[in-house]
């Protein structure tokens, strides 16, 4: 297999997207699937925010997103849906959850971007890693936000200025 591609999601990619968000966050798939719908129609809410894909042999293995934060200032913004297929989490030749976050960093880095926002469950002990490994640290934590006994956690990380 060659080293998958990286590029802007198109509206015929989604129902893999949607496939890739309903094998990890099964929970949050109508949630996901109103965004795109947005997204995808050019909405002016959503004219910031960009949608990459990881493809390898014409099929979708990874997402990343990110929207701007529209309750704060024009300066942060969210990682959305960030997911990698299973298959392809531990393969570290190809790196694909680091190429699409390298990826979206280039972009806010770009447009100026100071902050970089990312929640995840406190369980979810390989995202925490990642991030981490990454230059997230932990801004908050909501407790019992998915249920009793699962907090949410946000992070932060600060990008470079050009």
């Amino acid at each position: 297999m060659k080293v998958p591609e990286i590029r802007l999601a198109k509206k015929e990619d989604l129902a893999s997207i949607l496939a890739l968000v309903k094998d990890y966050e099964f929970y949050d798939v109508e949630f996901a699937k109103r965004y795109y719908d947005i997204y995808f129609k050019k909405d002016q809410i959503a004219e910031k925010d960009k949608v990459y894909v990881a493809k390898a042999d014409g099929k979708t293995i990874g997402v990343i997103g990110f929207a701007r934060d529209y309750f704060t200032n024009s300066f942060s913004y969210w990682l959305v849906w960030f997911v990698v297929h299973e298959d392809y989490r531990n393969k570290k030749d190809y790196r694909v959850a680091q190429r699409l976050l390298q990826k979206v960093q280039a972009e806010l880095v770009k447009r100026k971007i100071k902050k970089l926002f990312v929640s995840t469950e406190d369980t979810n002990t390989r995202a925490k890693s990642f991030y981490a490994r990454n230059g997230f640290r932990t801004e908050g934590v909501l407790r019992d936000y998915y249920s009793k006994g699962e907090d949410q956690l946000i992070l932060s990380k600060f990008l470079p200025v050009r």
